[in-house]
């Protein structure tokens, strides 16, 4: 009986320490005392202004946590989850985002120039005025954003849903966006110069008076999509599908 019980013992004990080096991590990461707590549980911190650039907050939960105007320049968040957070202009260049969950989290301003996000979350996300130069949104689900105004050049967004964004007067000039998804959109007024849409799924969107100049859409699918006023010069529509396209001009060879 007494092994038995001893036995009991080491197990809970072995069961505990993870827990309170977890309760450590989080306690020295909100002191300030630490910019590390990978897999802690931080929903609803306050992180406002925090300096928390190179952190480790891999696998993180900072649902709803409060990061307006905070720096996470080249921190970890890969995994972490970010759903309804407050990132309004916060500081997230070369930050790895990979595999993140930012679900309707506010990224109004935000700068994650050079960022890395293939395959995150973005369902719902608020990224108005945000600058995305050159990040990789590879995969990415962006379906309901608003980009209102967003800067994305160069950035890459091959095989990303973005069905039903909003993101009008938003830059895309030299975006990679083969095999990308973006039915449903409005991109009233917004740049994809040089962008490459080969084998990308445009259909039903609003792209009056977008500019198009020099993009690639080969294999595109544009099915009753609108692109009245649009500039076309330059533009590859070889093997596009366009049926029902309303307005779009086709420049001559």
């Amino acid at each position: 009986m007494r092994r038995a019980l001893i036995v009991i013992a080491m197990l809970f004990l072995a069961a505990s320490a993870p827990l309170a080096e977890d309760g450590t991590a989080r306690a020295a990461f909100l002191a300030g005392t630490s910019n590390d707590c990978p897999g802690c549980d931080l929903s609803r911190a306050n992180l406002t202004y925090r300096d928390l650039s190179g952190a480790n907050l891999e696998g993180a939960n900072l649902t709803k946590a409060r990061l307006h105007r905070a720096v996470l320049a080249k921190a970890n968040l890969r995994h972490a989850v970010l759903a309804g957070a407050n990132l309004n202009l916060t500081d997230l260049r070369f930050t790895d985002l990979s595999n993140a969950d930012l679900s309707g989290a506010l990224l109004y301003g935000a700068n994650l120039s050079a960022a890395v996000l293939p395959h995150a979350r973005l369902i719902d996300a608020r990224t108005q005025h945000a600058t995305l130069a050159r990040a990789d949104m590879s995969g990415v689900d962006w379906s309901g954003g608003d980009a209102t105004e967003a800067r994305l050049p160069g950035a890459i967004l091959t095989g990303a849903t973005l069905t039903n964004m909003h993101a009008p007067q938003a830059d895309f000039r030299r975006v990679e966006f083969s095999g990308a998804d973006l039915t449903g959109g409005t991109f009233f007024e917004t740049v994809f110069s040089g962008a490459d849409f080969s084998g990308a799924r445009l259909r039903d969107a609003d792209f009056r008076q977008a500019r198009f100049e020099n993009a690639d859409l080969t294999n595109a699918d544009l099915s009753n999509s609108q692109f009245q006023q649009a500039w076309t010069q330059g533009i590859v529509l070889d093997g596009s599908i366009r049926d029902n396209v309303v307005g779009l001009r086709i420049p001559t060879k």
